[in-house]
């Protein structure tokens, strides 16, 4: 109340006063919610002052949006977890036993730890919106002598926002791993998992002169620039100029000599010779790829028999085409089946 701060306030703020934390909620009429608000004010012996203010909009009523989420939850469960927790596990472990491999080779795959995640995070997040209990709304609570804090509240709906964002990025993935079937993207991932293979061995000439590097510039300018000031703030500057992006001025400014000796050594060593060594590793995977792992997709191709063993279902495949799930993979049954087309062909003739 304005009569209550007015009183504490020149208690609350006094020259011995070291650290000061001010948290309110506001209503925000157009979204149609909240915004919990924390101010913290630190002050140091010397003078020194440092605020932050973090700032979390969050809202307790259902909205529309909400109740479409709601309705959603329905099919996802049905698609997460009675398809990539049951059907996914068996179908893909039955895969890998009739190839003659262990069922924990799809278990310990990649495909295997990103399903995993998908699920865990997709079961966390419904967890957490059936556990967690409402708060009071703010207005109710505005004529009680007790405050309530709505920051818990806001910080746990920006963490679920989050986890939604990581779900779909998972998803995401997954879907584009789904599409190694087609030959250009088959060939994408063979170059990423190659450049990357030689690029870890190559990290460990990279990362000793970064260090150094950072080392270097540390040392010239921590005490005059602040995007030097610290260990972080330098490693961030270094990743920052490795992608042209350097305050020069502030740095010539601090030491006009140093300066020009530090451009020129990150300018040899570091752009003329390290970073594109990184662009040659690529490119010489790429070229690796294209000659190694390159078909001709007007003779290499799928035929209809096997589009439809990879699209249909065991018992509609056998259905429609009388032969056994799996058949068309079997060598020697394209070729047949290829031969059937020409003959039929040539008949028309």
């Amino acid at each position: 109340k304005d009569g209550e701060i007015a009183w504490l306030w020149p208690r609350w703020l006094t020259s011995d006063t070291r650290f000061l934390a001010v948290e309110f909620t506001l209503a925000n009429y157009n979204a149609g919610g909240y915004v919990s608000c924390a101010l913290v004010l630190e002050i140091a012996p010397s003078g020194a002052s440092n605020m932050n203010a973090v700032l979390f909009p969050f809202h307790l009523a259902k909205t529309s949006g909400d109740i479409t989420a709601d309705v959603l939850d329905i099919f996802r469960w049905i698609i997460i977890v009675a398809y990539f927790c049951l059907y996914k596990v068996w179908r893909s472990c039955e895969d890998c036993t009739v190839e003659g491999h262990s069922g924990l080779r799809y278990v310990l795959s990649l495909a295997g730890f990103l399903d995993a995640c998908v699920v865990a995070l997709f079961i966390a997040l419904q967890y957490g919106k059936l556990a967690k209990q409402r708060p009071v709304e703010p207005m109710s609570s505005s004529t009680s002598q007790n405050f309530v804090s709505y920051s818990r509240w806001a910080a746990w709906e920006e963490m679920q926002v989050i986890g939604e964002a990581v779900l779909l990025m998972l998803l995401i993935l997954r879907y584009c791993m789904l599409l190694r079937f087609f030959p250009s993207v088959y060939r994408f991932f063979i170059l990423f998992q190659k450049s990357v293979r030689v690029s870890l061995y190559y990290l460990m000439i990279f990362v000793p002169i970064g260090l150094s590097t950072i080392f270097f510039a540390n040392t010239l300018y921590s005490p005059y620039v602040e995007g030097y000031s610290t260990w972080v703030k330098s490693g961030m500057s270094f990743v920052s100029s490795l992608q042209n992006v350097v305050d020069i001025d502030a740095l010539f400014r601090a030491s006009p000599a140093w300066t020009f000796a530090y451009s020129l050594y990150c300018y040899l060593v570091l752009f003329c010779f390290f970073v594109n060594g990184f662009l040659a590793i690529t490119a010489y995977a790429y070229f690796e790829v294209e000659l190694t792992e390159h078909s001709d997709p007007k003779y290499n191709r799928w035929s209809r028999d096997q589009w439809l063993d990879w699209a249909l279902a065991g018992p509609i495949y056998r259905r429609v085409t009388g032969k056994e799930p799996g058949s068309s993979r079997k060598i020697g049954l394209e070729d047949e089946e290829d031969g059937d087309d020409e003959e039929a062909s040539d008949e028309d003739d």
